[in-house]
Parts: C-alpha cells; sequence; structure tokens
C-alpha cells in the first residue's frame, strides 16, 4: 500500500477537527481520590491512602490509613459502642423536614441501637406508603448535659450546649460510618452534620449526597467525618461535641417505590482512627473485657455461660472439678445443702424486750426477733421474788388449814399447781409436812376433802398433798360453855336442896 500524505489544505481541516472535538469533550474542574473528602485542582497526586487502597510505604507518621487499621484494635472499634440513652435523640418527619417529632421509642431501644444489637428504629410512613418525604433523624453526643427530667424528646436537644454541659462522655475522631439495615425492596438515602458546643445550631455538612442504601437487611458504610472529633473537654467548645444522621426513604434509582414496607435502621457504628475519652473498653480497644499482664481478665458486667471449662468443669450447680468454693472442696467437705449465693445485704430486728429468741435468714435478710426480757447487770432486784429465789421455810398453818411459803423474808401461800416445794431439802418438807414424802414427788397441788375440823389423814401423791378432815373436836369455847353448863346445873341443885 502505497504512502498518503496530507497536503496544506488538509492539515488545516484535521486541526479544526482536533479543535472543534476539544473545545466539545467534558472538561476536568478537579480530581479526588475515593477517601477524600474534596477535589483538588492543578497537578494532583494521587496516593493509595487518597483512594483508599494499601500502601507499600514501610512506615508513617499520624493518621493511620485503612489498610493498617483493621490489625490495631485500638484503631478499629466501634467508637459508638454502649452510648447511653440520654445522649441519644430520635425523631421523625413525614413532611419533608418542616416538623419533627418524637419517634417514641424507649430507652433500652436507643441504647440498643449503639450497642451492635439489632434493633427496629423504623423511617415512619406517609398514608401508610413510602415517601421521599418521610426522615428519621438520630442526633447524638459524646457529652452529658444537665437536660431538666421530663424534657420533651423534641426539647432535648435545646440543653445540648456549652451553657448546660456537665462532662465528657466519650471523645474520638470521626472517619467511617457504618448502617446494618433494611431497606425493604428500595433505598435509604444518608445525611450526615455535625455542630459545635459553642454553636450547637450551627450545622456543618459531614456528607449529603445522592448516595441510596439498600440491604434486606444488609450493611453500608459512608468514609465522611475527615478526622473531626466527636466530643472534647468541657472547655473545647469549638469541638464537634454533636452529631446528626438523617435518613430518607428513596425509591431506586429511575424507579418508583415498589413497596410500602417500612424500612429499618437496626445498628448504627462510627470508626476512627484516634480515641482521647473512652467510656467503655469496646469503644476503646475493641473488647468488651479489661486484662493484666497476668492474663486476669475483668468484665464490666454479669457473665452468663451454660458451661464453664478448666479447674470448674460444668456450671456452679454441677460442677464436678471444682477445686476450691469458699475454701472448700465440692464433693468432699461441702455439704450437700451448701449455698454459695446468699449474702446478707440487710439485718433488721424484730418484737420487744432485750433478749434474742429467734434469728432467721431469707433473700439475703438477717432478721433478729426479740421475744423475752432478761435482768441487766445493773437492774435493783432487792426485796423482789422470782422463781429462781431460795425458799428459807415452808410450814403448815394449822389454823387456817394451808401451807405457807417465806422467801427473803416474806411469807406467802403455796397455792395449788405451784412447783414451789421442787428443791427443797429433804428435812424440810419433812418438817413442814410432818411425814417423809418420796423424794420423786413434787408438790404441784394441795387439797382438803372430808368434813369435820380435825385432819385425820395427810397423803402425798403424784404431786398432790391431800389432808383428810375425819373428826370434829370441841373448840375451847365449845369446852368453856360445856364447863359453864354444869356449874349452872350444880348450883340449881343445891338451892332445891336447901
Amino acid at each position: 500500500m502505497a504512502n498518503k500524505y496530507l497536503d496544506l489544505e488538509g492539515v488545516q481541516r484535521l486541526v479544526s477537527k482536533l479543535k472543534t472535538y476539544i473545545s466539545n469533550a467534558v472538561k476536568v474542574t478537579g480530581v479526588k481520590g475515593s477517601a477524600e473528602s474534596s477535589y483538588r485542582t492543578g497537578n494532583v497526586n494521587l496516593t493509595a491512602a487518597n483512594i483508599g487502597a494499601f500502601s507499600k510505604q514501610p512506615y508513617a507518621m499520624g493518621t493511620l490509613e485503612a489498610g493498617i487499621r483493621p490489625y490495631i484494635n485500638r484503631a478499629r472499634a466501634n467508637r459508638l459502642a454502649f452510648l447511653p440513652s440520654d445522649q441519644i435523640i430520635i425523631e421523625q418527619t413525614t413532611d419533608g423536614g418542616e416538623t419533627w417529632v418524637s419517634a417514641e421509642y424507649s430507652d433500652s431501644m436507643k441504647a440498643n441501637l449503639f450497642a451492635e444489637n439489632d434493633v427496629n428504629i423504623k423511617i415512619p410512613l406517609l398514608n401508610n406508603a413510602k415517601s421521599t418525604n418521610c426522615g428519621l433523624r438520630i442526633t447524638i453526643t459524646g457529652m452529658k448535659y444537665d437536660v431538666p427530667e421530663g424534657t420533651a424528646e423534641t426539647e432535648k436537644y435545646n440543653y445540648w450546649n456549652s451553657n448546660y454541659i456537665k462532662s465528657t462522655e466519650r471523645y474520638f475522631n470521626v472517619r467511617e460510618w457504618w448502617f446494618w439495615l433494611s431497606s425493604n425492596h428500595d433505598r435509604i438515602r444518608p445525611e450526615i452534620y455535625c455542630a459545635t458546643g459553642a454553636n450547637p445550631n450551627n450545622w456543618v455538612t459531614i456528607f449529603n449526597e445522592d448516595f441510596r442504601m439498600s440491604g434486606w437487611s444488609g450493611s453500608d458504610w459512608i468514609r465522611a467525618g475527615d478526622g473531626k472529633t466527636f466530643g472534647g473537654s468541657t472547655n473545647q467548645t469549638s469541638n464537634y461535641w454533636n452529631w446528626r444522621l438523617i435518613f430518607w426513604s428513596a425509591p431506586i434509582e429511575g424507579r418508583e417505590f415498589l413497596s410500602a414496607a417500612q424500612q429499618e435502621i437496626q445498628q448504627i457504628r462510627c470508626y476512627g482512627d484516634s480515641v482521647w475519652v473512652a467510656s467503655n473498653g469496646l469503644m476503646s480497644k475493641d473488647h468488651l473485657y479489661t486484662w493484666d499482664y497476668n492474663k486476669n481478665a475483668k468484665f464490666p458486667a454479669a457473665l452468663t455461660a451454660s458451661s464453664f471449662n478448666g479447674s470448674l468443669n460444668g456450671n456452679a450447680s454441677s460442677a464436678t472439678n471444682a477445686s476450691k468454693v469458699n475454701n472448700h472442696t465440692v464433693n468432699s467437705d461441702v455439704p450437700a445443702n451448701a449455698v454459695f449465693t446468699d449474702t446478707v445485704t440487710t439485718a433488721s430486728t424484730t418484737g420487744t424486750g432485750n433478749a434474742v429468741t429467734a434469728i432467721t435468714a431469707s433473700n439475703g435478710a438477717l432478721t433478729v426477733t426479740k421475744g423475752a426480757t432478761f435482768l441487766t447487770s445493773h437492774q435493783d432486784i432487792s426485796g423482789k421474788a422470782d422463781k429462781s429465789a431460795t425458799v428459807s421455810t415452808v410450814a403448815w398453818d394449822s389454823t387456817n388449814k394451808k401451807l405457807t411459803k417465806t422467801i427473803n423474808g416474806t411469807t406467802t401461800d403455796v397455792v395449788a399447781g405451784s412447783t414451789i416445794l421442787s428443791g427443797l431439802t429433804k428435812s424440810q418438807v419433812t418438817t413442814a409436812l410432818g411425814y417423809t414424802p418420796p423424794e420423786t414427788d413434787t408438790v404441784a397441788t394441795v387439797t382438803a376433802t372430808g368434813t369435820g375440823n380435825a385432819i385425820t389423814d395427810l397423803s402425798a401423791t403424784n404431786g398432790a398433798i391431800t389432808a383428810t378432815y375425819g373428826a370434829t373436836f370441841m373448840t375451847q369455847a365449845q369446852v368453856q360453855t360445856m364447863i359453864d353448863d354444869a356449874i349452872a346445873d350444880i348450883t340449881d341443885v343445891n338451892e332445891v336442896n336447901y
């Protein structure tokens, strides 16, 4: 094939076509890598870090790049782990954000959204259907504010500023966001903003692009934040203390909504390479527990498991290889009914008196019951008689036909049923009763039987003394009357004879 050459006219036509093509071509106005938040102009050098790729550079200073951070637990931790519910405000709109109302979620639902547990925080519907005017607004903070008790959800943000600051709960820098969500056939469009403690109503746009997230359920992530602060010291009012995420219902690009099924935000996480104030181990080191150089691990709350292996083989109820529990060896010197879960947390007294008559323990409560009153060492008992006093004498009152007892110089009757004779010496009983009773007999009752005024028999059986009246003797007065009558009769006879 012969060589072909352009003449001058041909060259001019070619140059003209090239100029037209260049003028009609799309012009490059800026360049940025996927890891960058803004475009650059001029002679731009794109590095591996700019596009989020792993760098071959063997060393670096400062911010950890994405390729290194997964290896460092302190850099890869979810910085929003266990965000408290009082640092979360959840509102919703159905009019494109003209008005926002409380989404009415409980404190536990709010906290679980940031505790790496799936919850269902729903984007509202409009007339039972999805709409681009329907949105969910979640405002969060790293600070503790003095918000009055009972403040409405939509009014709480009025106190999220430097005038009501109390303390710092967490403080880190923001680089990436991760969401677990259910878009239910359609899409969810996110927006991210932040505001300082000094100017809380001046929201700075961090992310507001036409990115439509999808999942059913599934994950989506956004690199947005560029190292901006989340929280700070209470005097760092220029730091970004408060952050706001808005989730809008959106259809698939170029289509209408495919269903009326409600969409959900189920988890929210945030990542940054630096943390300065950490409220828990999971957000600072990607571990819930802590440990020391001796490998002693400590968990911040209750630990539950179906079984344990090691020196405790099984569970706490069926352990077969526990070395020591409360310094006792299981299945050796621990009683079968031993309870290691009882701990006395309260102690109380009940009843009256100064002597304890009962002690009970139930559900960690110890109850001491006072049911009697004992003499103290300082009480005066002189002249008083009680059951512990010593009987000095026991005597039979023949005139009144009764037994008497003398205690500490005081003489009283021995009433039926009394056990006052118990403990007397044999000679005392013999002297009092006039006969020797069996040594095992204890006087419990004293009774009289028969008629007359003279005791003809006295018996003791099974602790009972029985006096029997079996004759009637004349009294001194009766005898004197009879004598007087006889003398009178003699006088009358003499007078008749004379």
